[in-house]
């Protein structure tokens, strides 16, 4: 036999419907998340392409100096675009050339920094360059 009182109570269905909600939101709230990391890493993987090729530029111009008689550790960092965009998006460049403790070693660090959402980010890459004329 049915017992007329066997329902759900309106307090049961508002706590019902509370739980419920609070489960979806924590569900859109992690994909967003997952969404913003990932544009994020991309944004990360980008500067590190960029970071590298800065300091491919820097050992172009080392030995193009040296193809061309010049003194090798003379670089010209105005040459390196500072500033570069991808899919809408702004990176900038910045390139500093440190002279080694020795006479045939310079240092090359690039720094790539972006903004996504909110967000800054940075990548830095150092790489020792050496006069190999003079080994």
């Amino acid at each position: 036999m049915l017992n007329k009182n066997s329902g759900f109570t309106l307090i049961e269905a508002v706590v019902a419907i509370f739980v419920i909600a609070l489960i979806i939101t924590g569900v859109f709230t992690l994909i967003q998340r997952t969404v913003m990391d990932r544009a994020f890493a991309a944004s990360q993987l980008q500067a590190t392409y960029l970071a590298q090729e800065g300091v491919e530029l820097v050992r172009n111009q080392r030995d193009e100096n040296w193809l061309n008689g010049d003194a090798w550790d003379s670089i010209d960092t105005s040459e390196i675009p500072s500033s570069v965009t991808i899919s809408g998006k702004t990176f900038t460049r910045g390139v500093n050339i440190i002279d080694g403790p020795a006479p045939d070693k310079i240092t090359a660090s690039v720094t790539v920094g972006w903004t996504e959402r909110g967000r800054n980010g940075e990548v830095k890459v150092i790489s020792e360059l050496y006069n190999w004329i003079y080994w």
